[in-house]
């Protein structure tokens, strides 16, 4: 017998018992595939919701969003949102950007609250500045390559990990 098992077999043998994940928001993101990934992800790590907002909603096509998501989209409570939605949330939980900023702390170093909103920028231009105000603080992930750029899902889901982890060893 082979040392290959499915995920849901080695899950149910391992199950955890935690919060709900973090409120997951992507600030401007237009890419379709980035979306469906960013709403997997947000399944994986039992999220309850995510948020796409805008200044001013796009043209998305949802089939392509769903596609990628597959069977998550009906599982994470998704939807797209202008920012007043942000600044409500604000006065709710904690914002963590996960952005480079000057002011930026090393996502290794930083205490995430259970009870959060992690929020993932633009693929272009990150998240804007009178978002990053709202933000009680900002994160980056330290790399040690050449090219200091991860696509927006790859830096959640280091994100989203970390949330779990401090969870796991706390």
């Amino acid at each position: 017998m082979g040392l290959y098992i499915k995920s849901n077999d080695l899950f149910l043998k391992n199950q955890i018992s935690l919060p709900p994940g973090p409120l997951v928001v992507g600030v401007e993101i237009e890419n379709e595939l980035n979306m469906g990934a960013i709403i997997r992800l947000a399944c994986n790590f039992g999220c309850p919701a995510v948020r796409f907002v805008y200044q001013q909603i796009p043209g998305i096509k949802i089939a392509r969003v769903n596609r990628t998501a597959h069977s998550s989209s009906h599982s994470v409570d998704w939807k797209l949102v202008n920012y007043s939605f942000l600044i409500e949330l604000q006065h709710k939980m904690s914002l963590i950007a996960i952005e480079t900023t000057k002011n930026a702390v090393n996502i290794a170093d930083t205490v995430f609250p259970e009870t959060c909103a992690l929020l993932v920028g633009s693929e272009i231009h990150g998240i804007p500045e009178e978002i990053l105000a709202m933000c009680s603080h900002s994160v980056y992930i330290p790399m040690s390559g050449s090219n200091k750029s991860l696509n927006v899902s790859h830096a959640l889901g280091i994100g989203l990990y970390e949330w779990l982890r401090q969870r796991l060893s706390g």
